[in-house]
This record gives structure tokens, C-alpha cells and sequence, in this order.
């Protein structure tokens, strides 16, 4: 889920940026680190532009709750085959 907590910053920081390398942010790059192209930074504020603060904070609630939704589908999935196993050994 590290991309996840990548996400939720990116609004400010896409705004705070001049869009110029090397003005105002030490190094040019738009994040201060080498390690965010601006590949992924026109990615995520083609993504997330158009949205507001609030619309941002639902997102992120709402794939928590996915993410969470999926575990619990997955233990109940390994849960049931093992049950179905037990069963067919029995017979």
C-alpha cells in the first residue's frame, strides 16, 4: 500500500510546484528526491487534479475500506477450501 501513501500528498505538492526545474526546490526536482519522475508526477496530476481535498480524503477511505473488504474475502475464501478439503478426505 505504498502507493497509497504516496497518493495522498500529491495534490499540495503538484500545486506548489512551479513547473520549472530548479526554481524555488533545491536539486530541480519537483518533490525534492530523484527517485519521483516526471513521468509519475504528470501521472498522478493528470489523476488526481481535478480533485479537491474532501473528494481526496473519500478516495483514500474508500480504498482502505476495498483493501480491507479484500482481505476479509480472501481469509474467507482460504477458510472455505481448507473446509472443503477436510470434507473430501472425510469421504
Amino acid at each position: 500500500m505504498e502507493r497509497t501513501a504516496q497518493n495522498k500528498s500529491v495534490v499540495p505538492r503538484h500545486k506548489r510546484w512551479p513547473g520549472k526545474t530548479g526554481q524555488g526546490i533545491s536539486g530541480g526536482y519537483p518533490f525534492g528526491l530523484p527517485s519521483r519522475s516526471q513521468a509519475t508526477f504528470y501521472m498522478w496530476k493528470r489523476q488526481y487534479a481535478g480533485l479537491g481535498v474532501q473528494e481526496l480524503r473519500e478516495l483514500r477511505s474508500l480504498r482502505e475500506e476495498n483493501g480491507r473488504l479484500r482481505r476479509i474475502v480472501a481469509d474467507l475464501t482460504l477458510d472455505r477450501q481448507i473446509l472443503q478439503e477436510i470434507v473430501s478426505k472425510k469421504l
